[in-house]
């Protein structure tokens, strides 16, 4: 059996990893695969041990996709995913894919299919006025003749009709060699016991609207600068401030995550965009990994590697409550960033927000509930978690038992040989 995987990102690299889980997953079943991808994802991908070929930046692939039809002849087509279609400008049009006469099926991470959703982007609001297409998107229906992929995680492991099914992404818990995560743990200086290696992930997507919205308020602006690393890595300090021995926040991301140097115990070190395996080797090397997308795949990766994962949410603060509701610990880090930037809104997804558009995917979900959620601009619960996580070894077996009974969940449900066999079927 043959699958094609479309991939039609350009920034996204999280739709992007699951696709290709899922494509290794295929591969060891004896399912042959192939990718379309944006011609700047095709090194990761083929570092996966896949076979990839380009698709330049222009609207419709209509050439190409027929091209790779006739020659690999494949029994299915799987979009990863429909969504980056309407999120960004889209290499592909839908309507290539409804003649090719063969099974089409989209991925859908985020549980917003089938139905048209409205995505909101809180960053650009009326009080931080921008171009009026920032401010959010529609995503279309997806259309009659696609297959819906339910991948988990992040989505609840249940089939709804005959239409979406749910697969899984692990067929076991990840592990990786001793002797390597030693070495990348030297790599930063983590070569005593009580040394501690946290790592903070931002993919691209995620730093271009913060970017557009500092470069308009940099114009009218006359104050000191005050940018969303400089930020993220005060406010981590806080979180960290009571940790005695040394502790490594390593930042990976095309941006920089944070400006590097020491503070107290706390080294703050950035890395670039790495490839599949050398991002998995540091992954799972290390006691923590932090994000403040609640959506992460690393947060999920993080989770099958027995890595205890935090993502930083804020529920219930915005600017009309910042004075009565931010711990005194982050008070003077808080009102900067917001004096800067204009507002504080709640998110589940910085900087999009994404609070109710999230509810499908995190309504009943297993997954929600062995995420550990922290409140970003609650110091003292912060601190807490960041500490019971990184030193509290009964909090830390109690985190690895729960991830432990949701993976058995995971495995219980459909892998990748019958989901593609599924696929297939007309």
């Amino acid at each position: 059996m043959r699958i094609l995987f479309i991939s039609p990102s350009m920034f996204s690299i999280g739709e992007l990893h699951n696709a290709t889980l899922l494509a290794r997953n295929m591969e060891n079943a004896g399912v042959k695969t192939r990718f379309l991808a944006s011609e700047e994802r095709l090194s990761y991908i083929r570092a996966c041990g896949l076979d990839a070929y380009g698709m330049r930046r222009q609207t419709r692939q209509t050439a190409v996709i027929s091209e790779h039809v006739n020659t690999f002849r494949p029994h299915a087509i799987i979009l990863a995913d429909y969504h980056n279609l309407d999120l960004e400008p889209p290499l592909i049009e839908l309507d290539t894919l409804s003649n090719v006469r063969v099974p089409v099926a989209t991925i859908d991470s985020l549980a917003f299919a089938p139905e048209a959703k409205r995505l909101e982007n809180a960053f650009f609001t009326d009080d931080l006025p921008g171009n009026r297409m920032l401010r959010g998107t529609t995503l279309r229906e997806v259309p009659d003749f696609m297959k819906i992929i339910r991948t988990c995680p992040l989505n609840g492991p249940v089939d709804i009709g005959s239409r979406i099914k749910a697969v899984r992404l692990y067929d076991r818990p990840i592990e990786i060699d001793s002797r390597v995560r030693q070495s990348v743990r030297s790599r930063f200086g983590c070569v005593a016991d009580g040394h501690k290696l946290v790592v903070f992930a931002k993919a691209a997507w995620a730093h271009l609207p913060v970017k557009m919205r500092l470069m308009k308020k940099a114009q009218s602006s006359t104050g000191i600068p005050y940018f969303y690393e400089d930020f993220l890595r005060d406010s981590l300090s806080t979180y960290l401030s009571d940790c005695c021995e040394k502790v490594v926040v390593v930042g990976v991301s095309p941006e920089k995550c944070f400006h590097t140097g020491t503070l107290g115990q706390l080294d703050f070190v950035n890395l670039p965009f790495l490839d599949f395996v050398r991002y998995q080797e540091l992954l799972m090397s290390s006691d923590l990994f932090v994000s403040d997308n609640i959506t992460s795949a690393s947060l999920a990766k993080a989770m099958f590697g027995h890595v205890p994962g935090i993502a930083l949410i804020n529920s219930s603060v915005s600017s009309a409550n910042l004075h009565t509701i931010v711990s005194n610990e982050l008070s003077a880090i808080v009102h900067r960033w917001h004096d800067y930037i204009g507002a504080i809104y709640p998110f589940y997804v910085y900087p999009n927000g994404w609070i109710s558009e999230l509810e499908t995917l995190m309504s009943g979900n297993p997954y929600f509930d062995v995420l550990n959620k922290v409140e970003m601009f609650d110091h003292e619960k912060a601190q807490s978690a960041f500490s019971q996580l990184l030193y509290d070894e009964s909090a830390i077996q109690r985190n690895r038992e729960q991830q432990a009974a949701y993976m058995d969940t995971v495995f219980r449900i459909r892998g990748a040989n019958e989901l593609a066999e599924w696929l297939a079927e007309r």
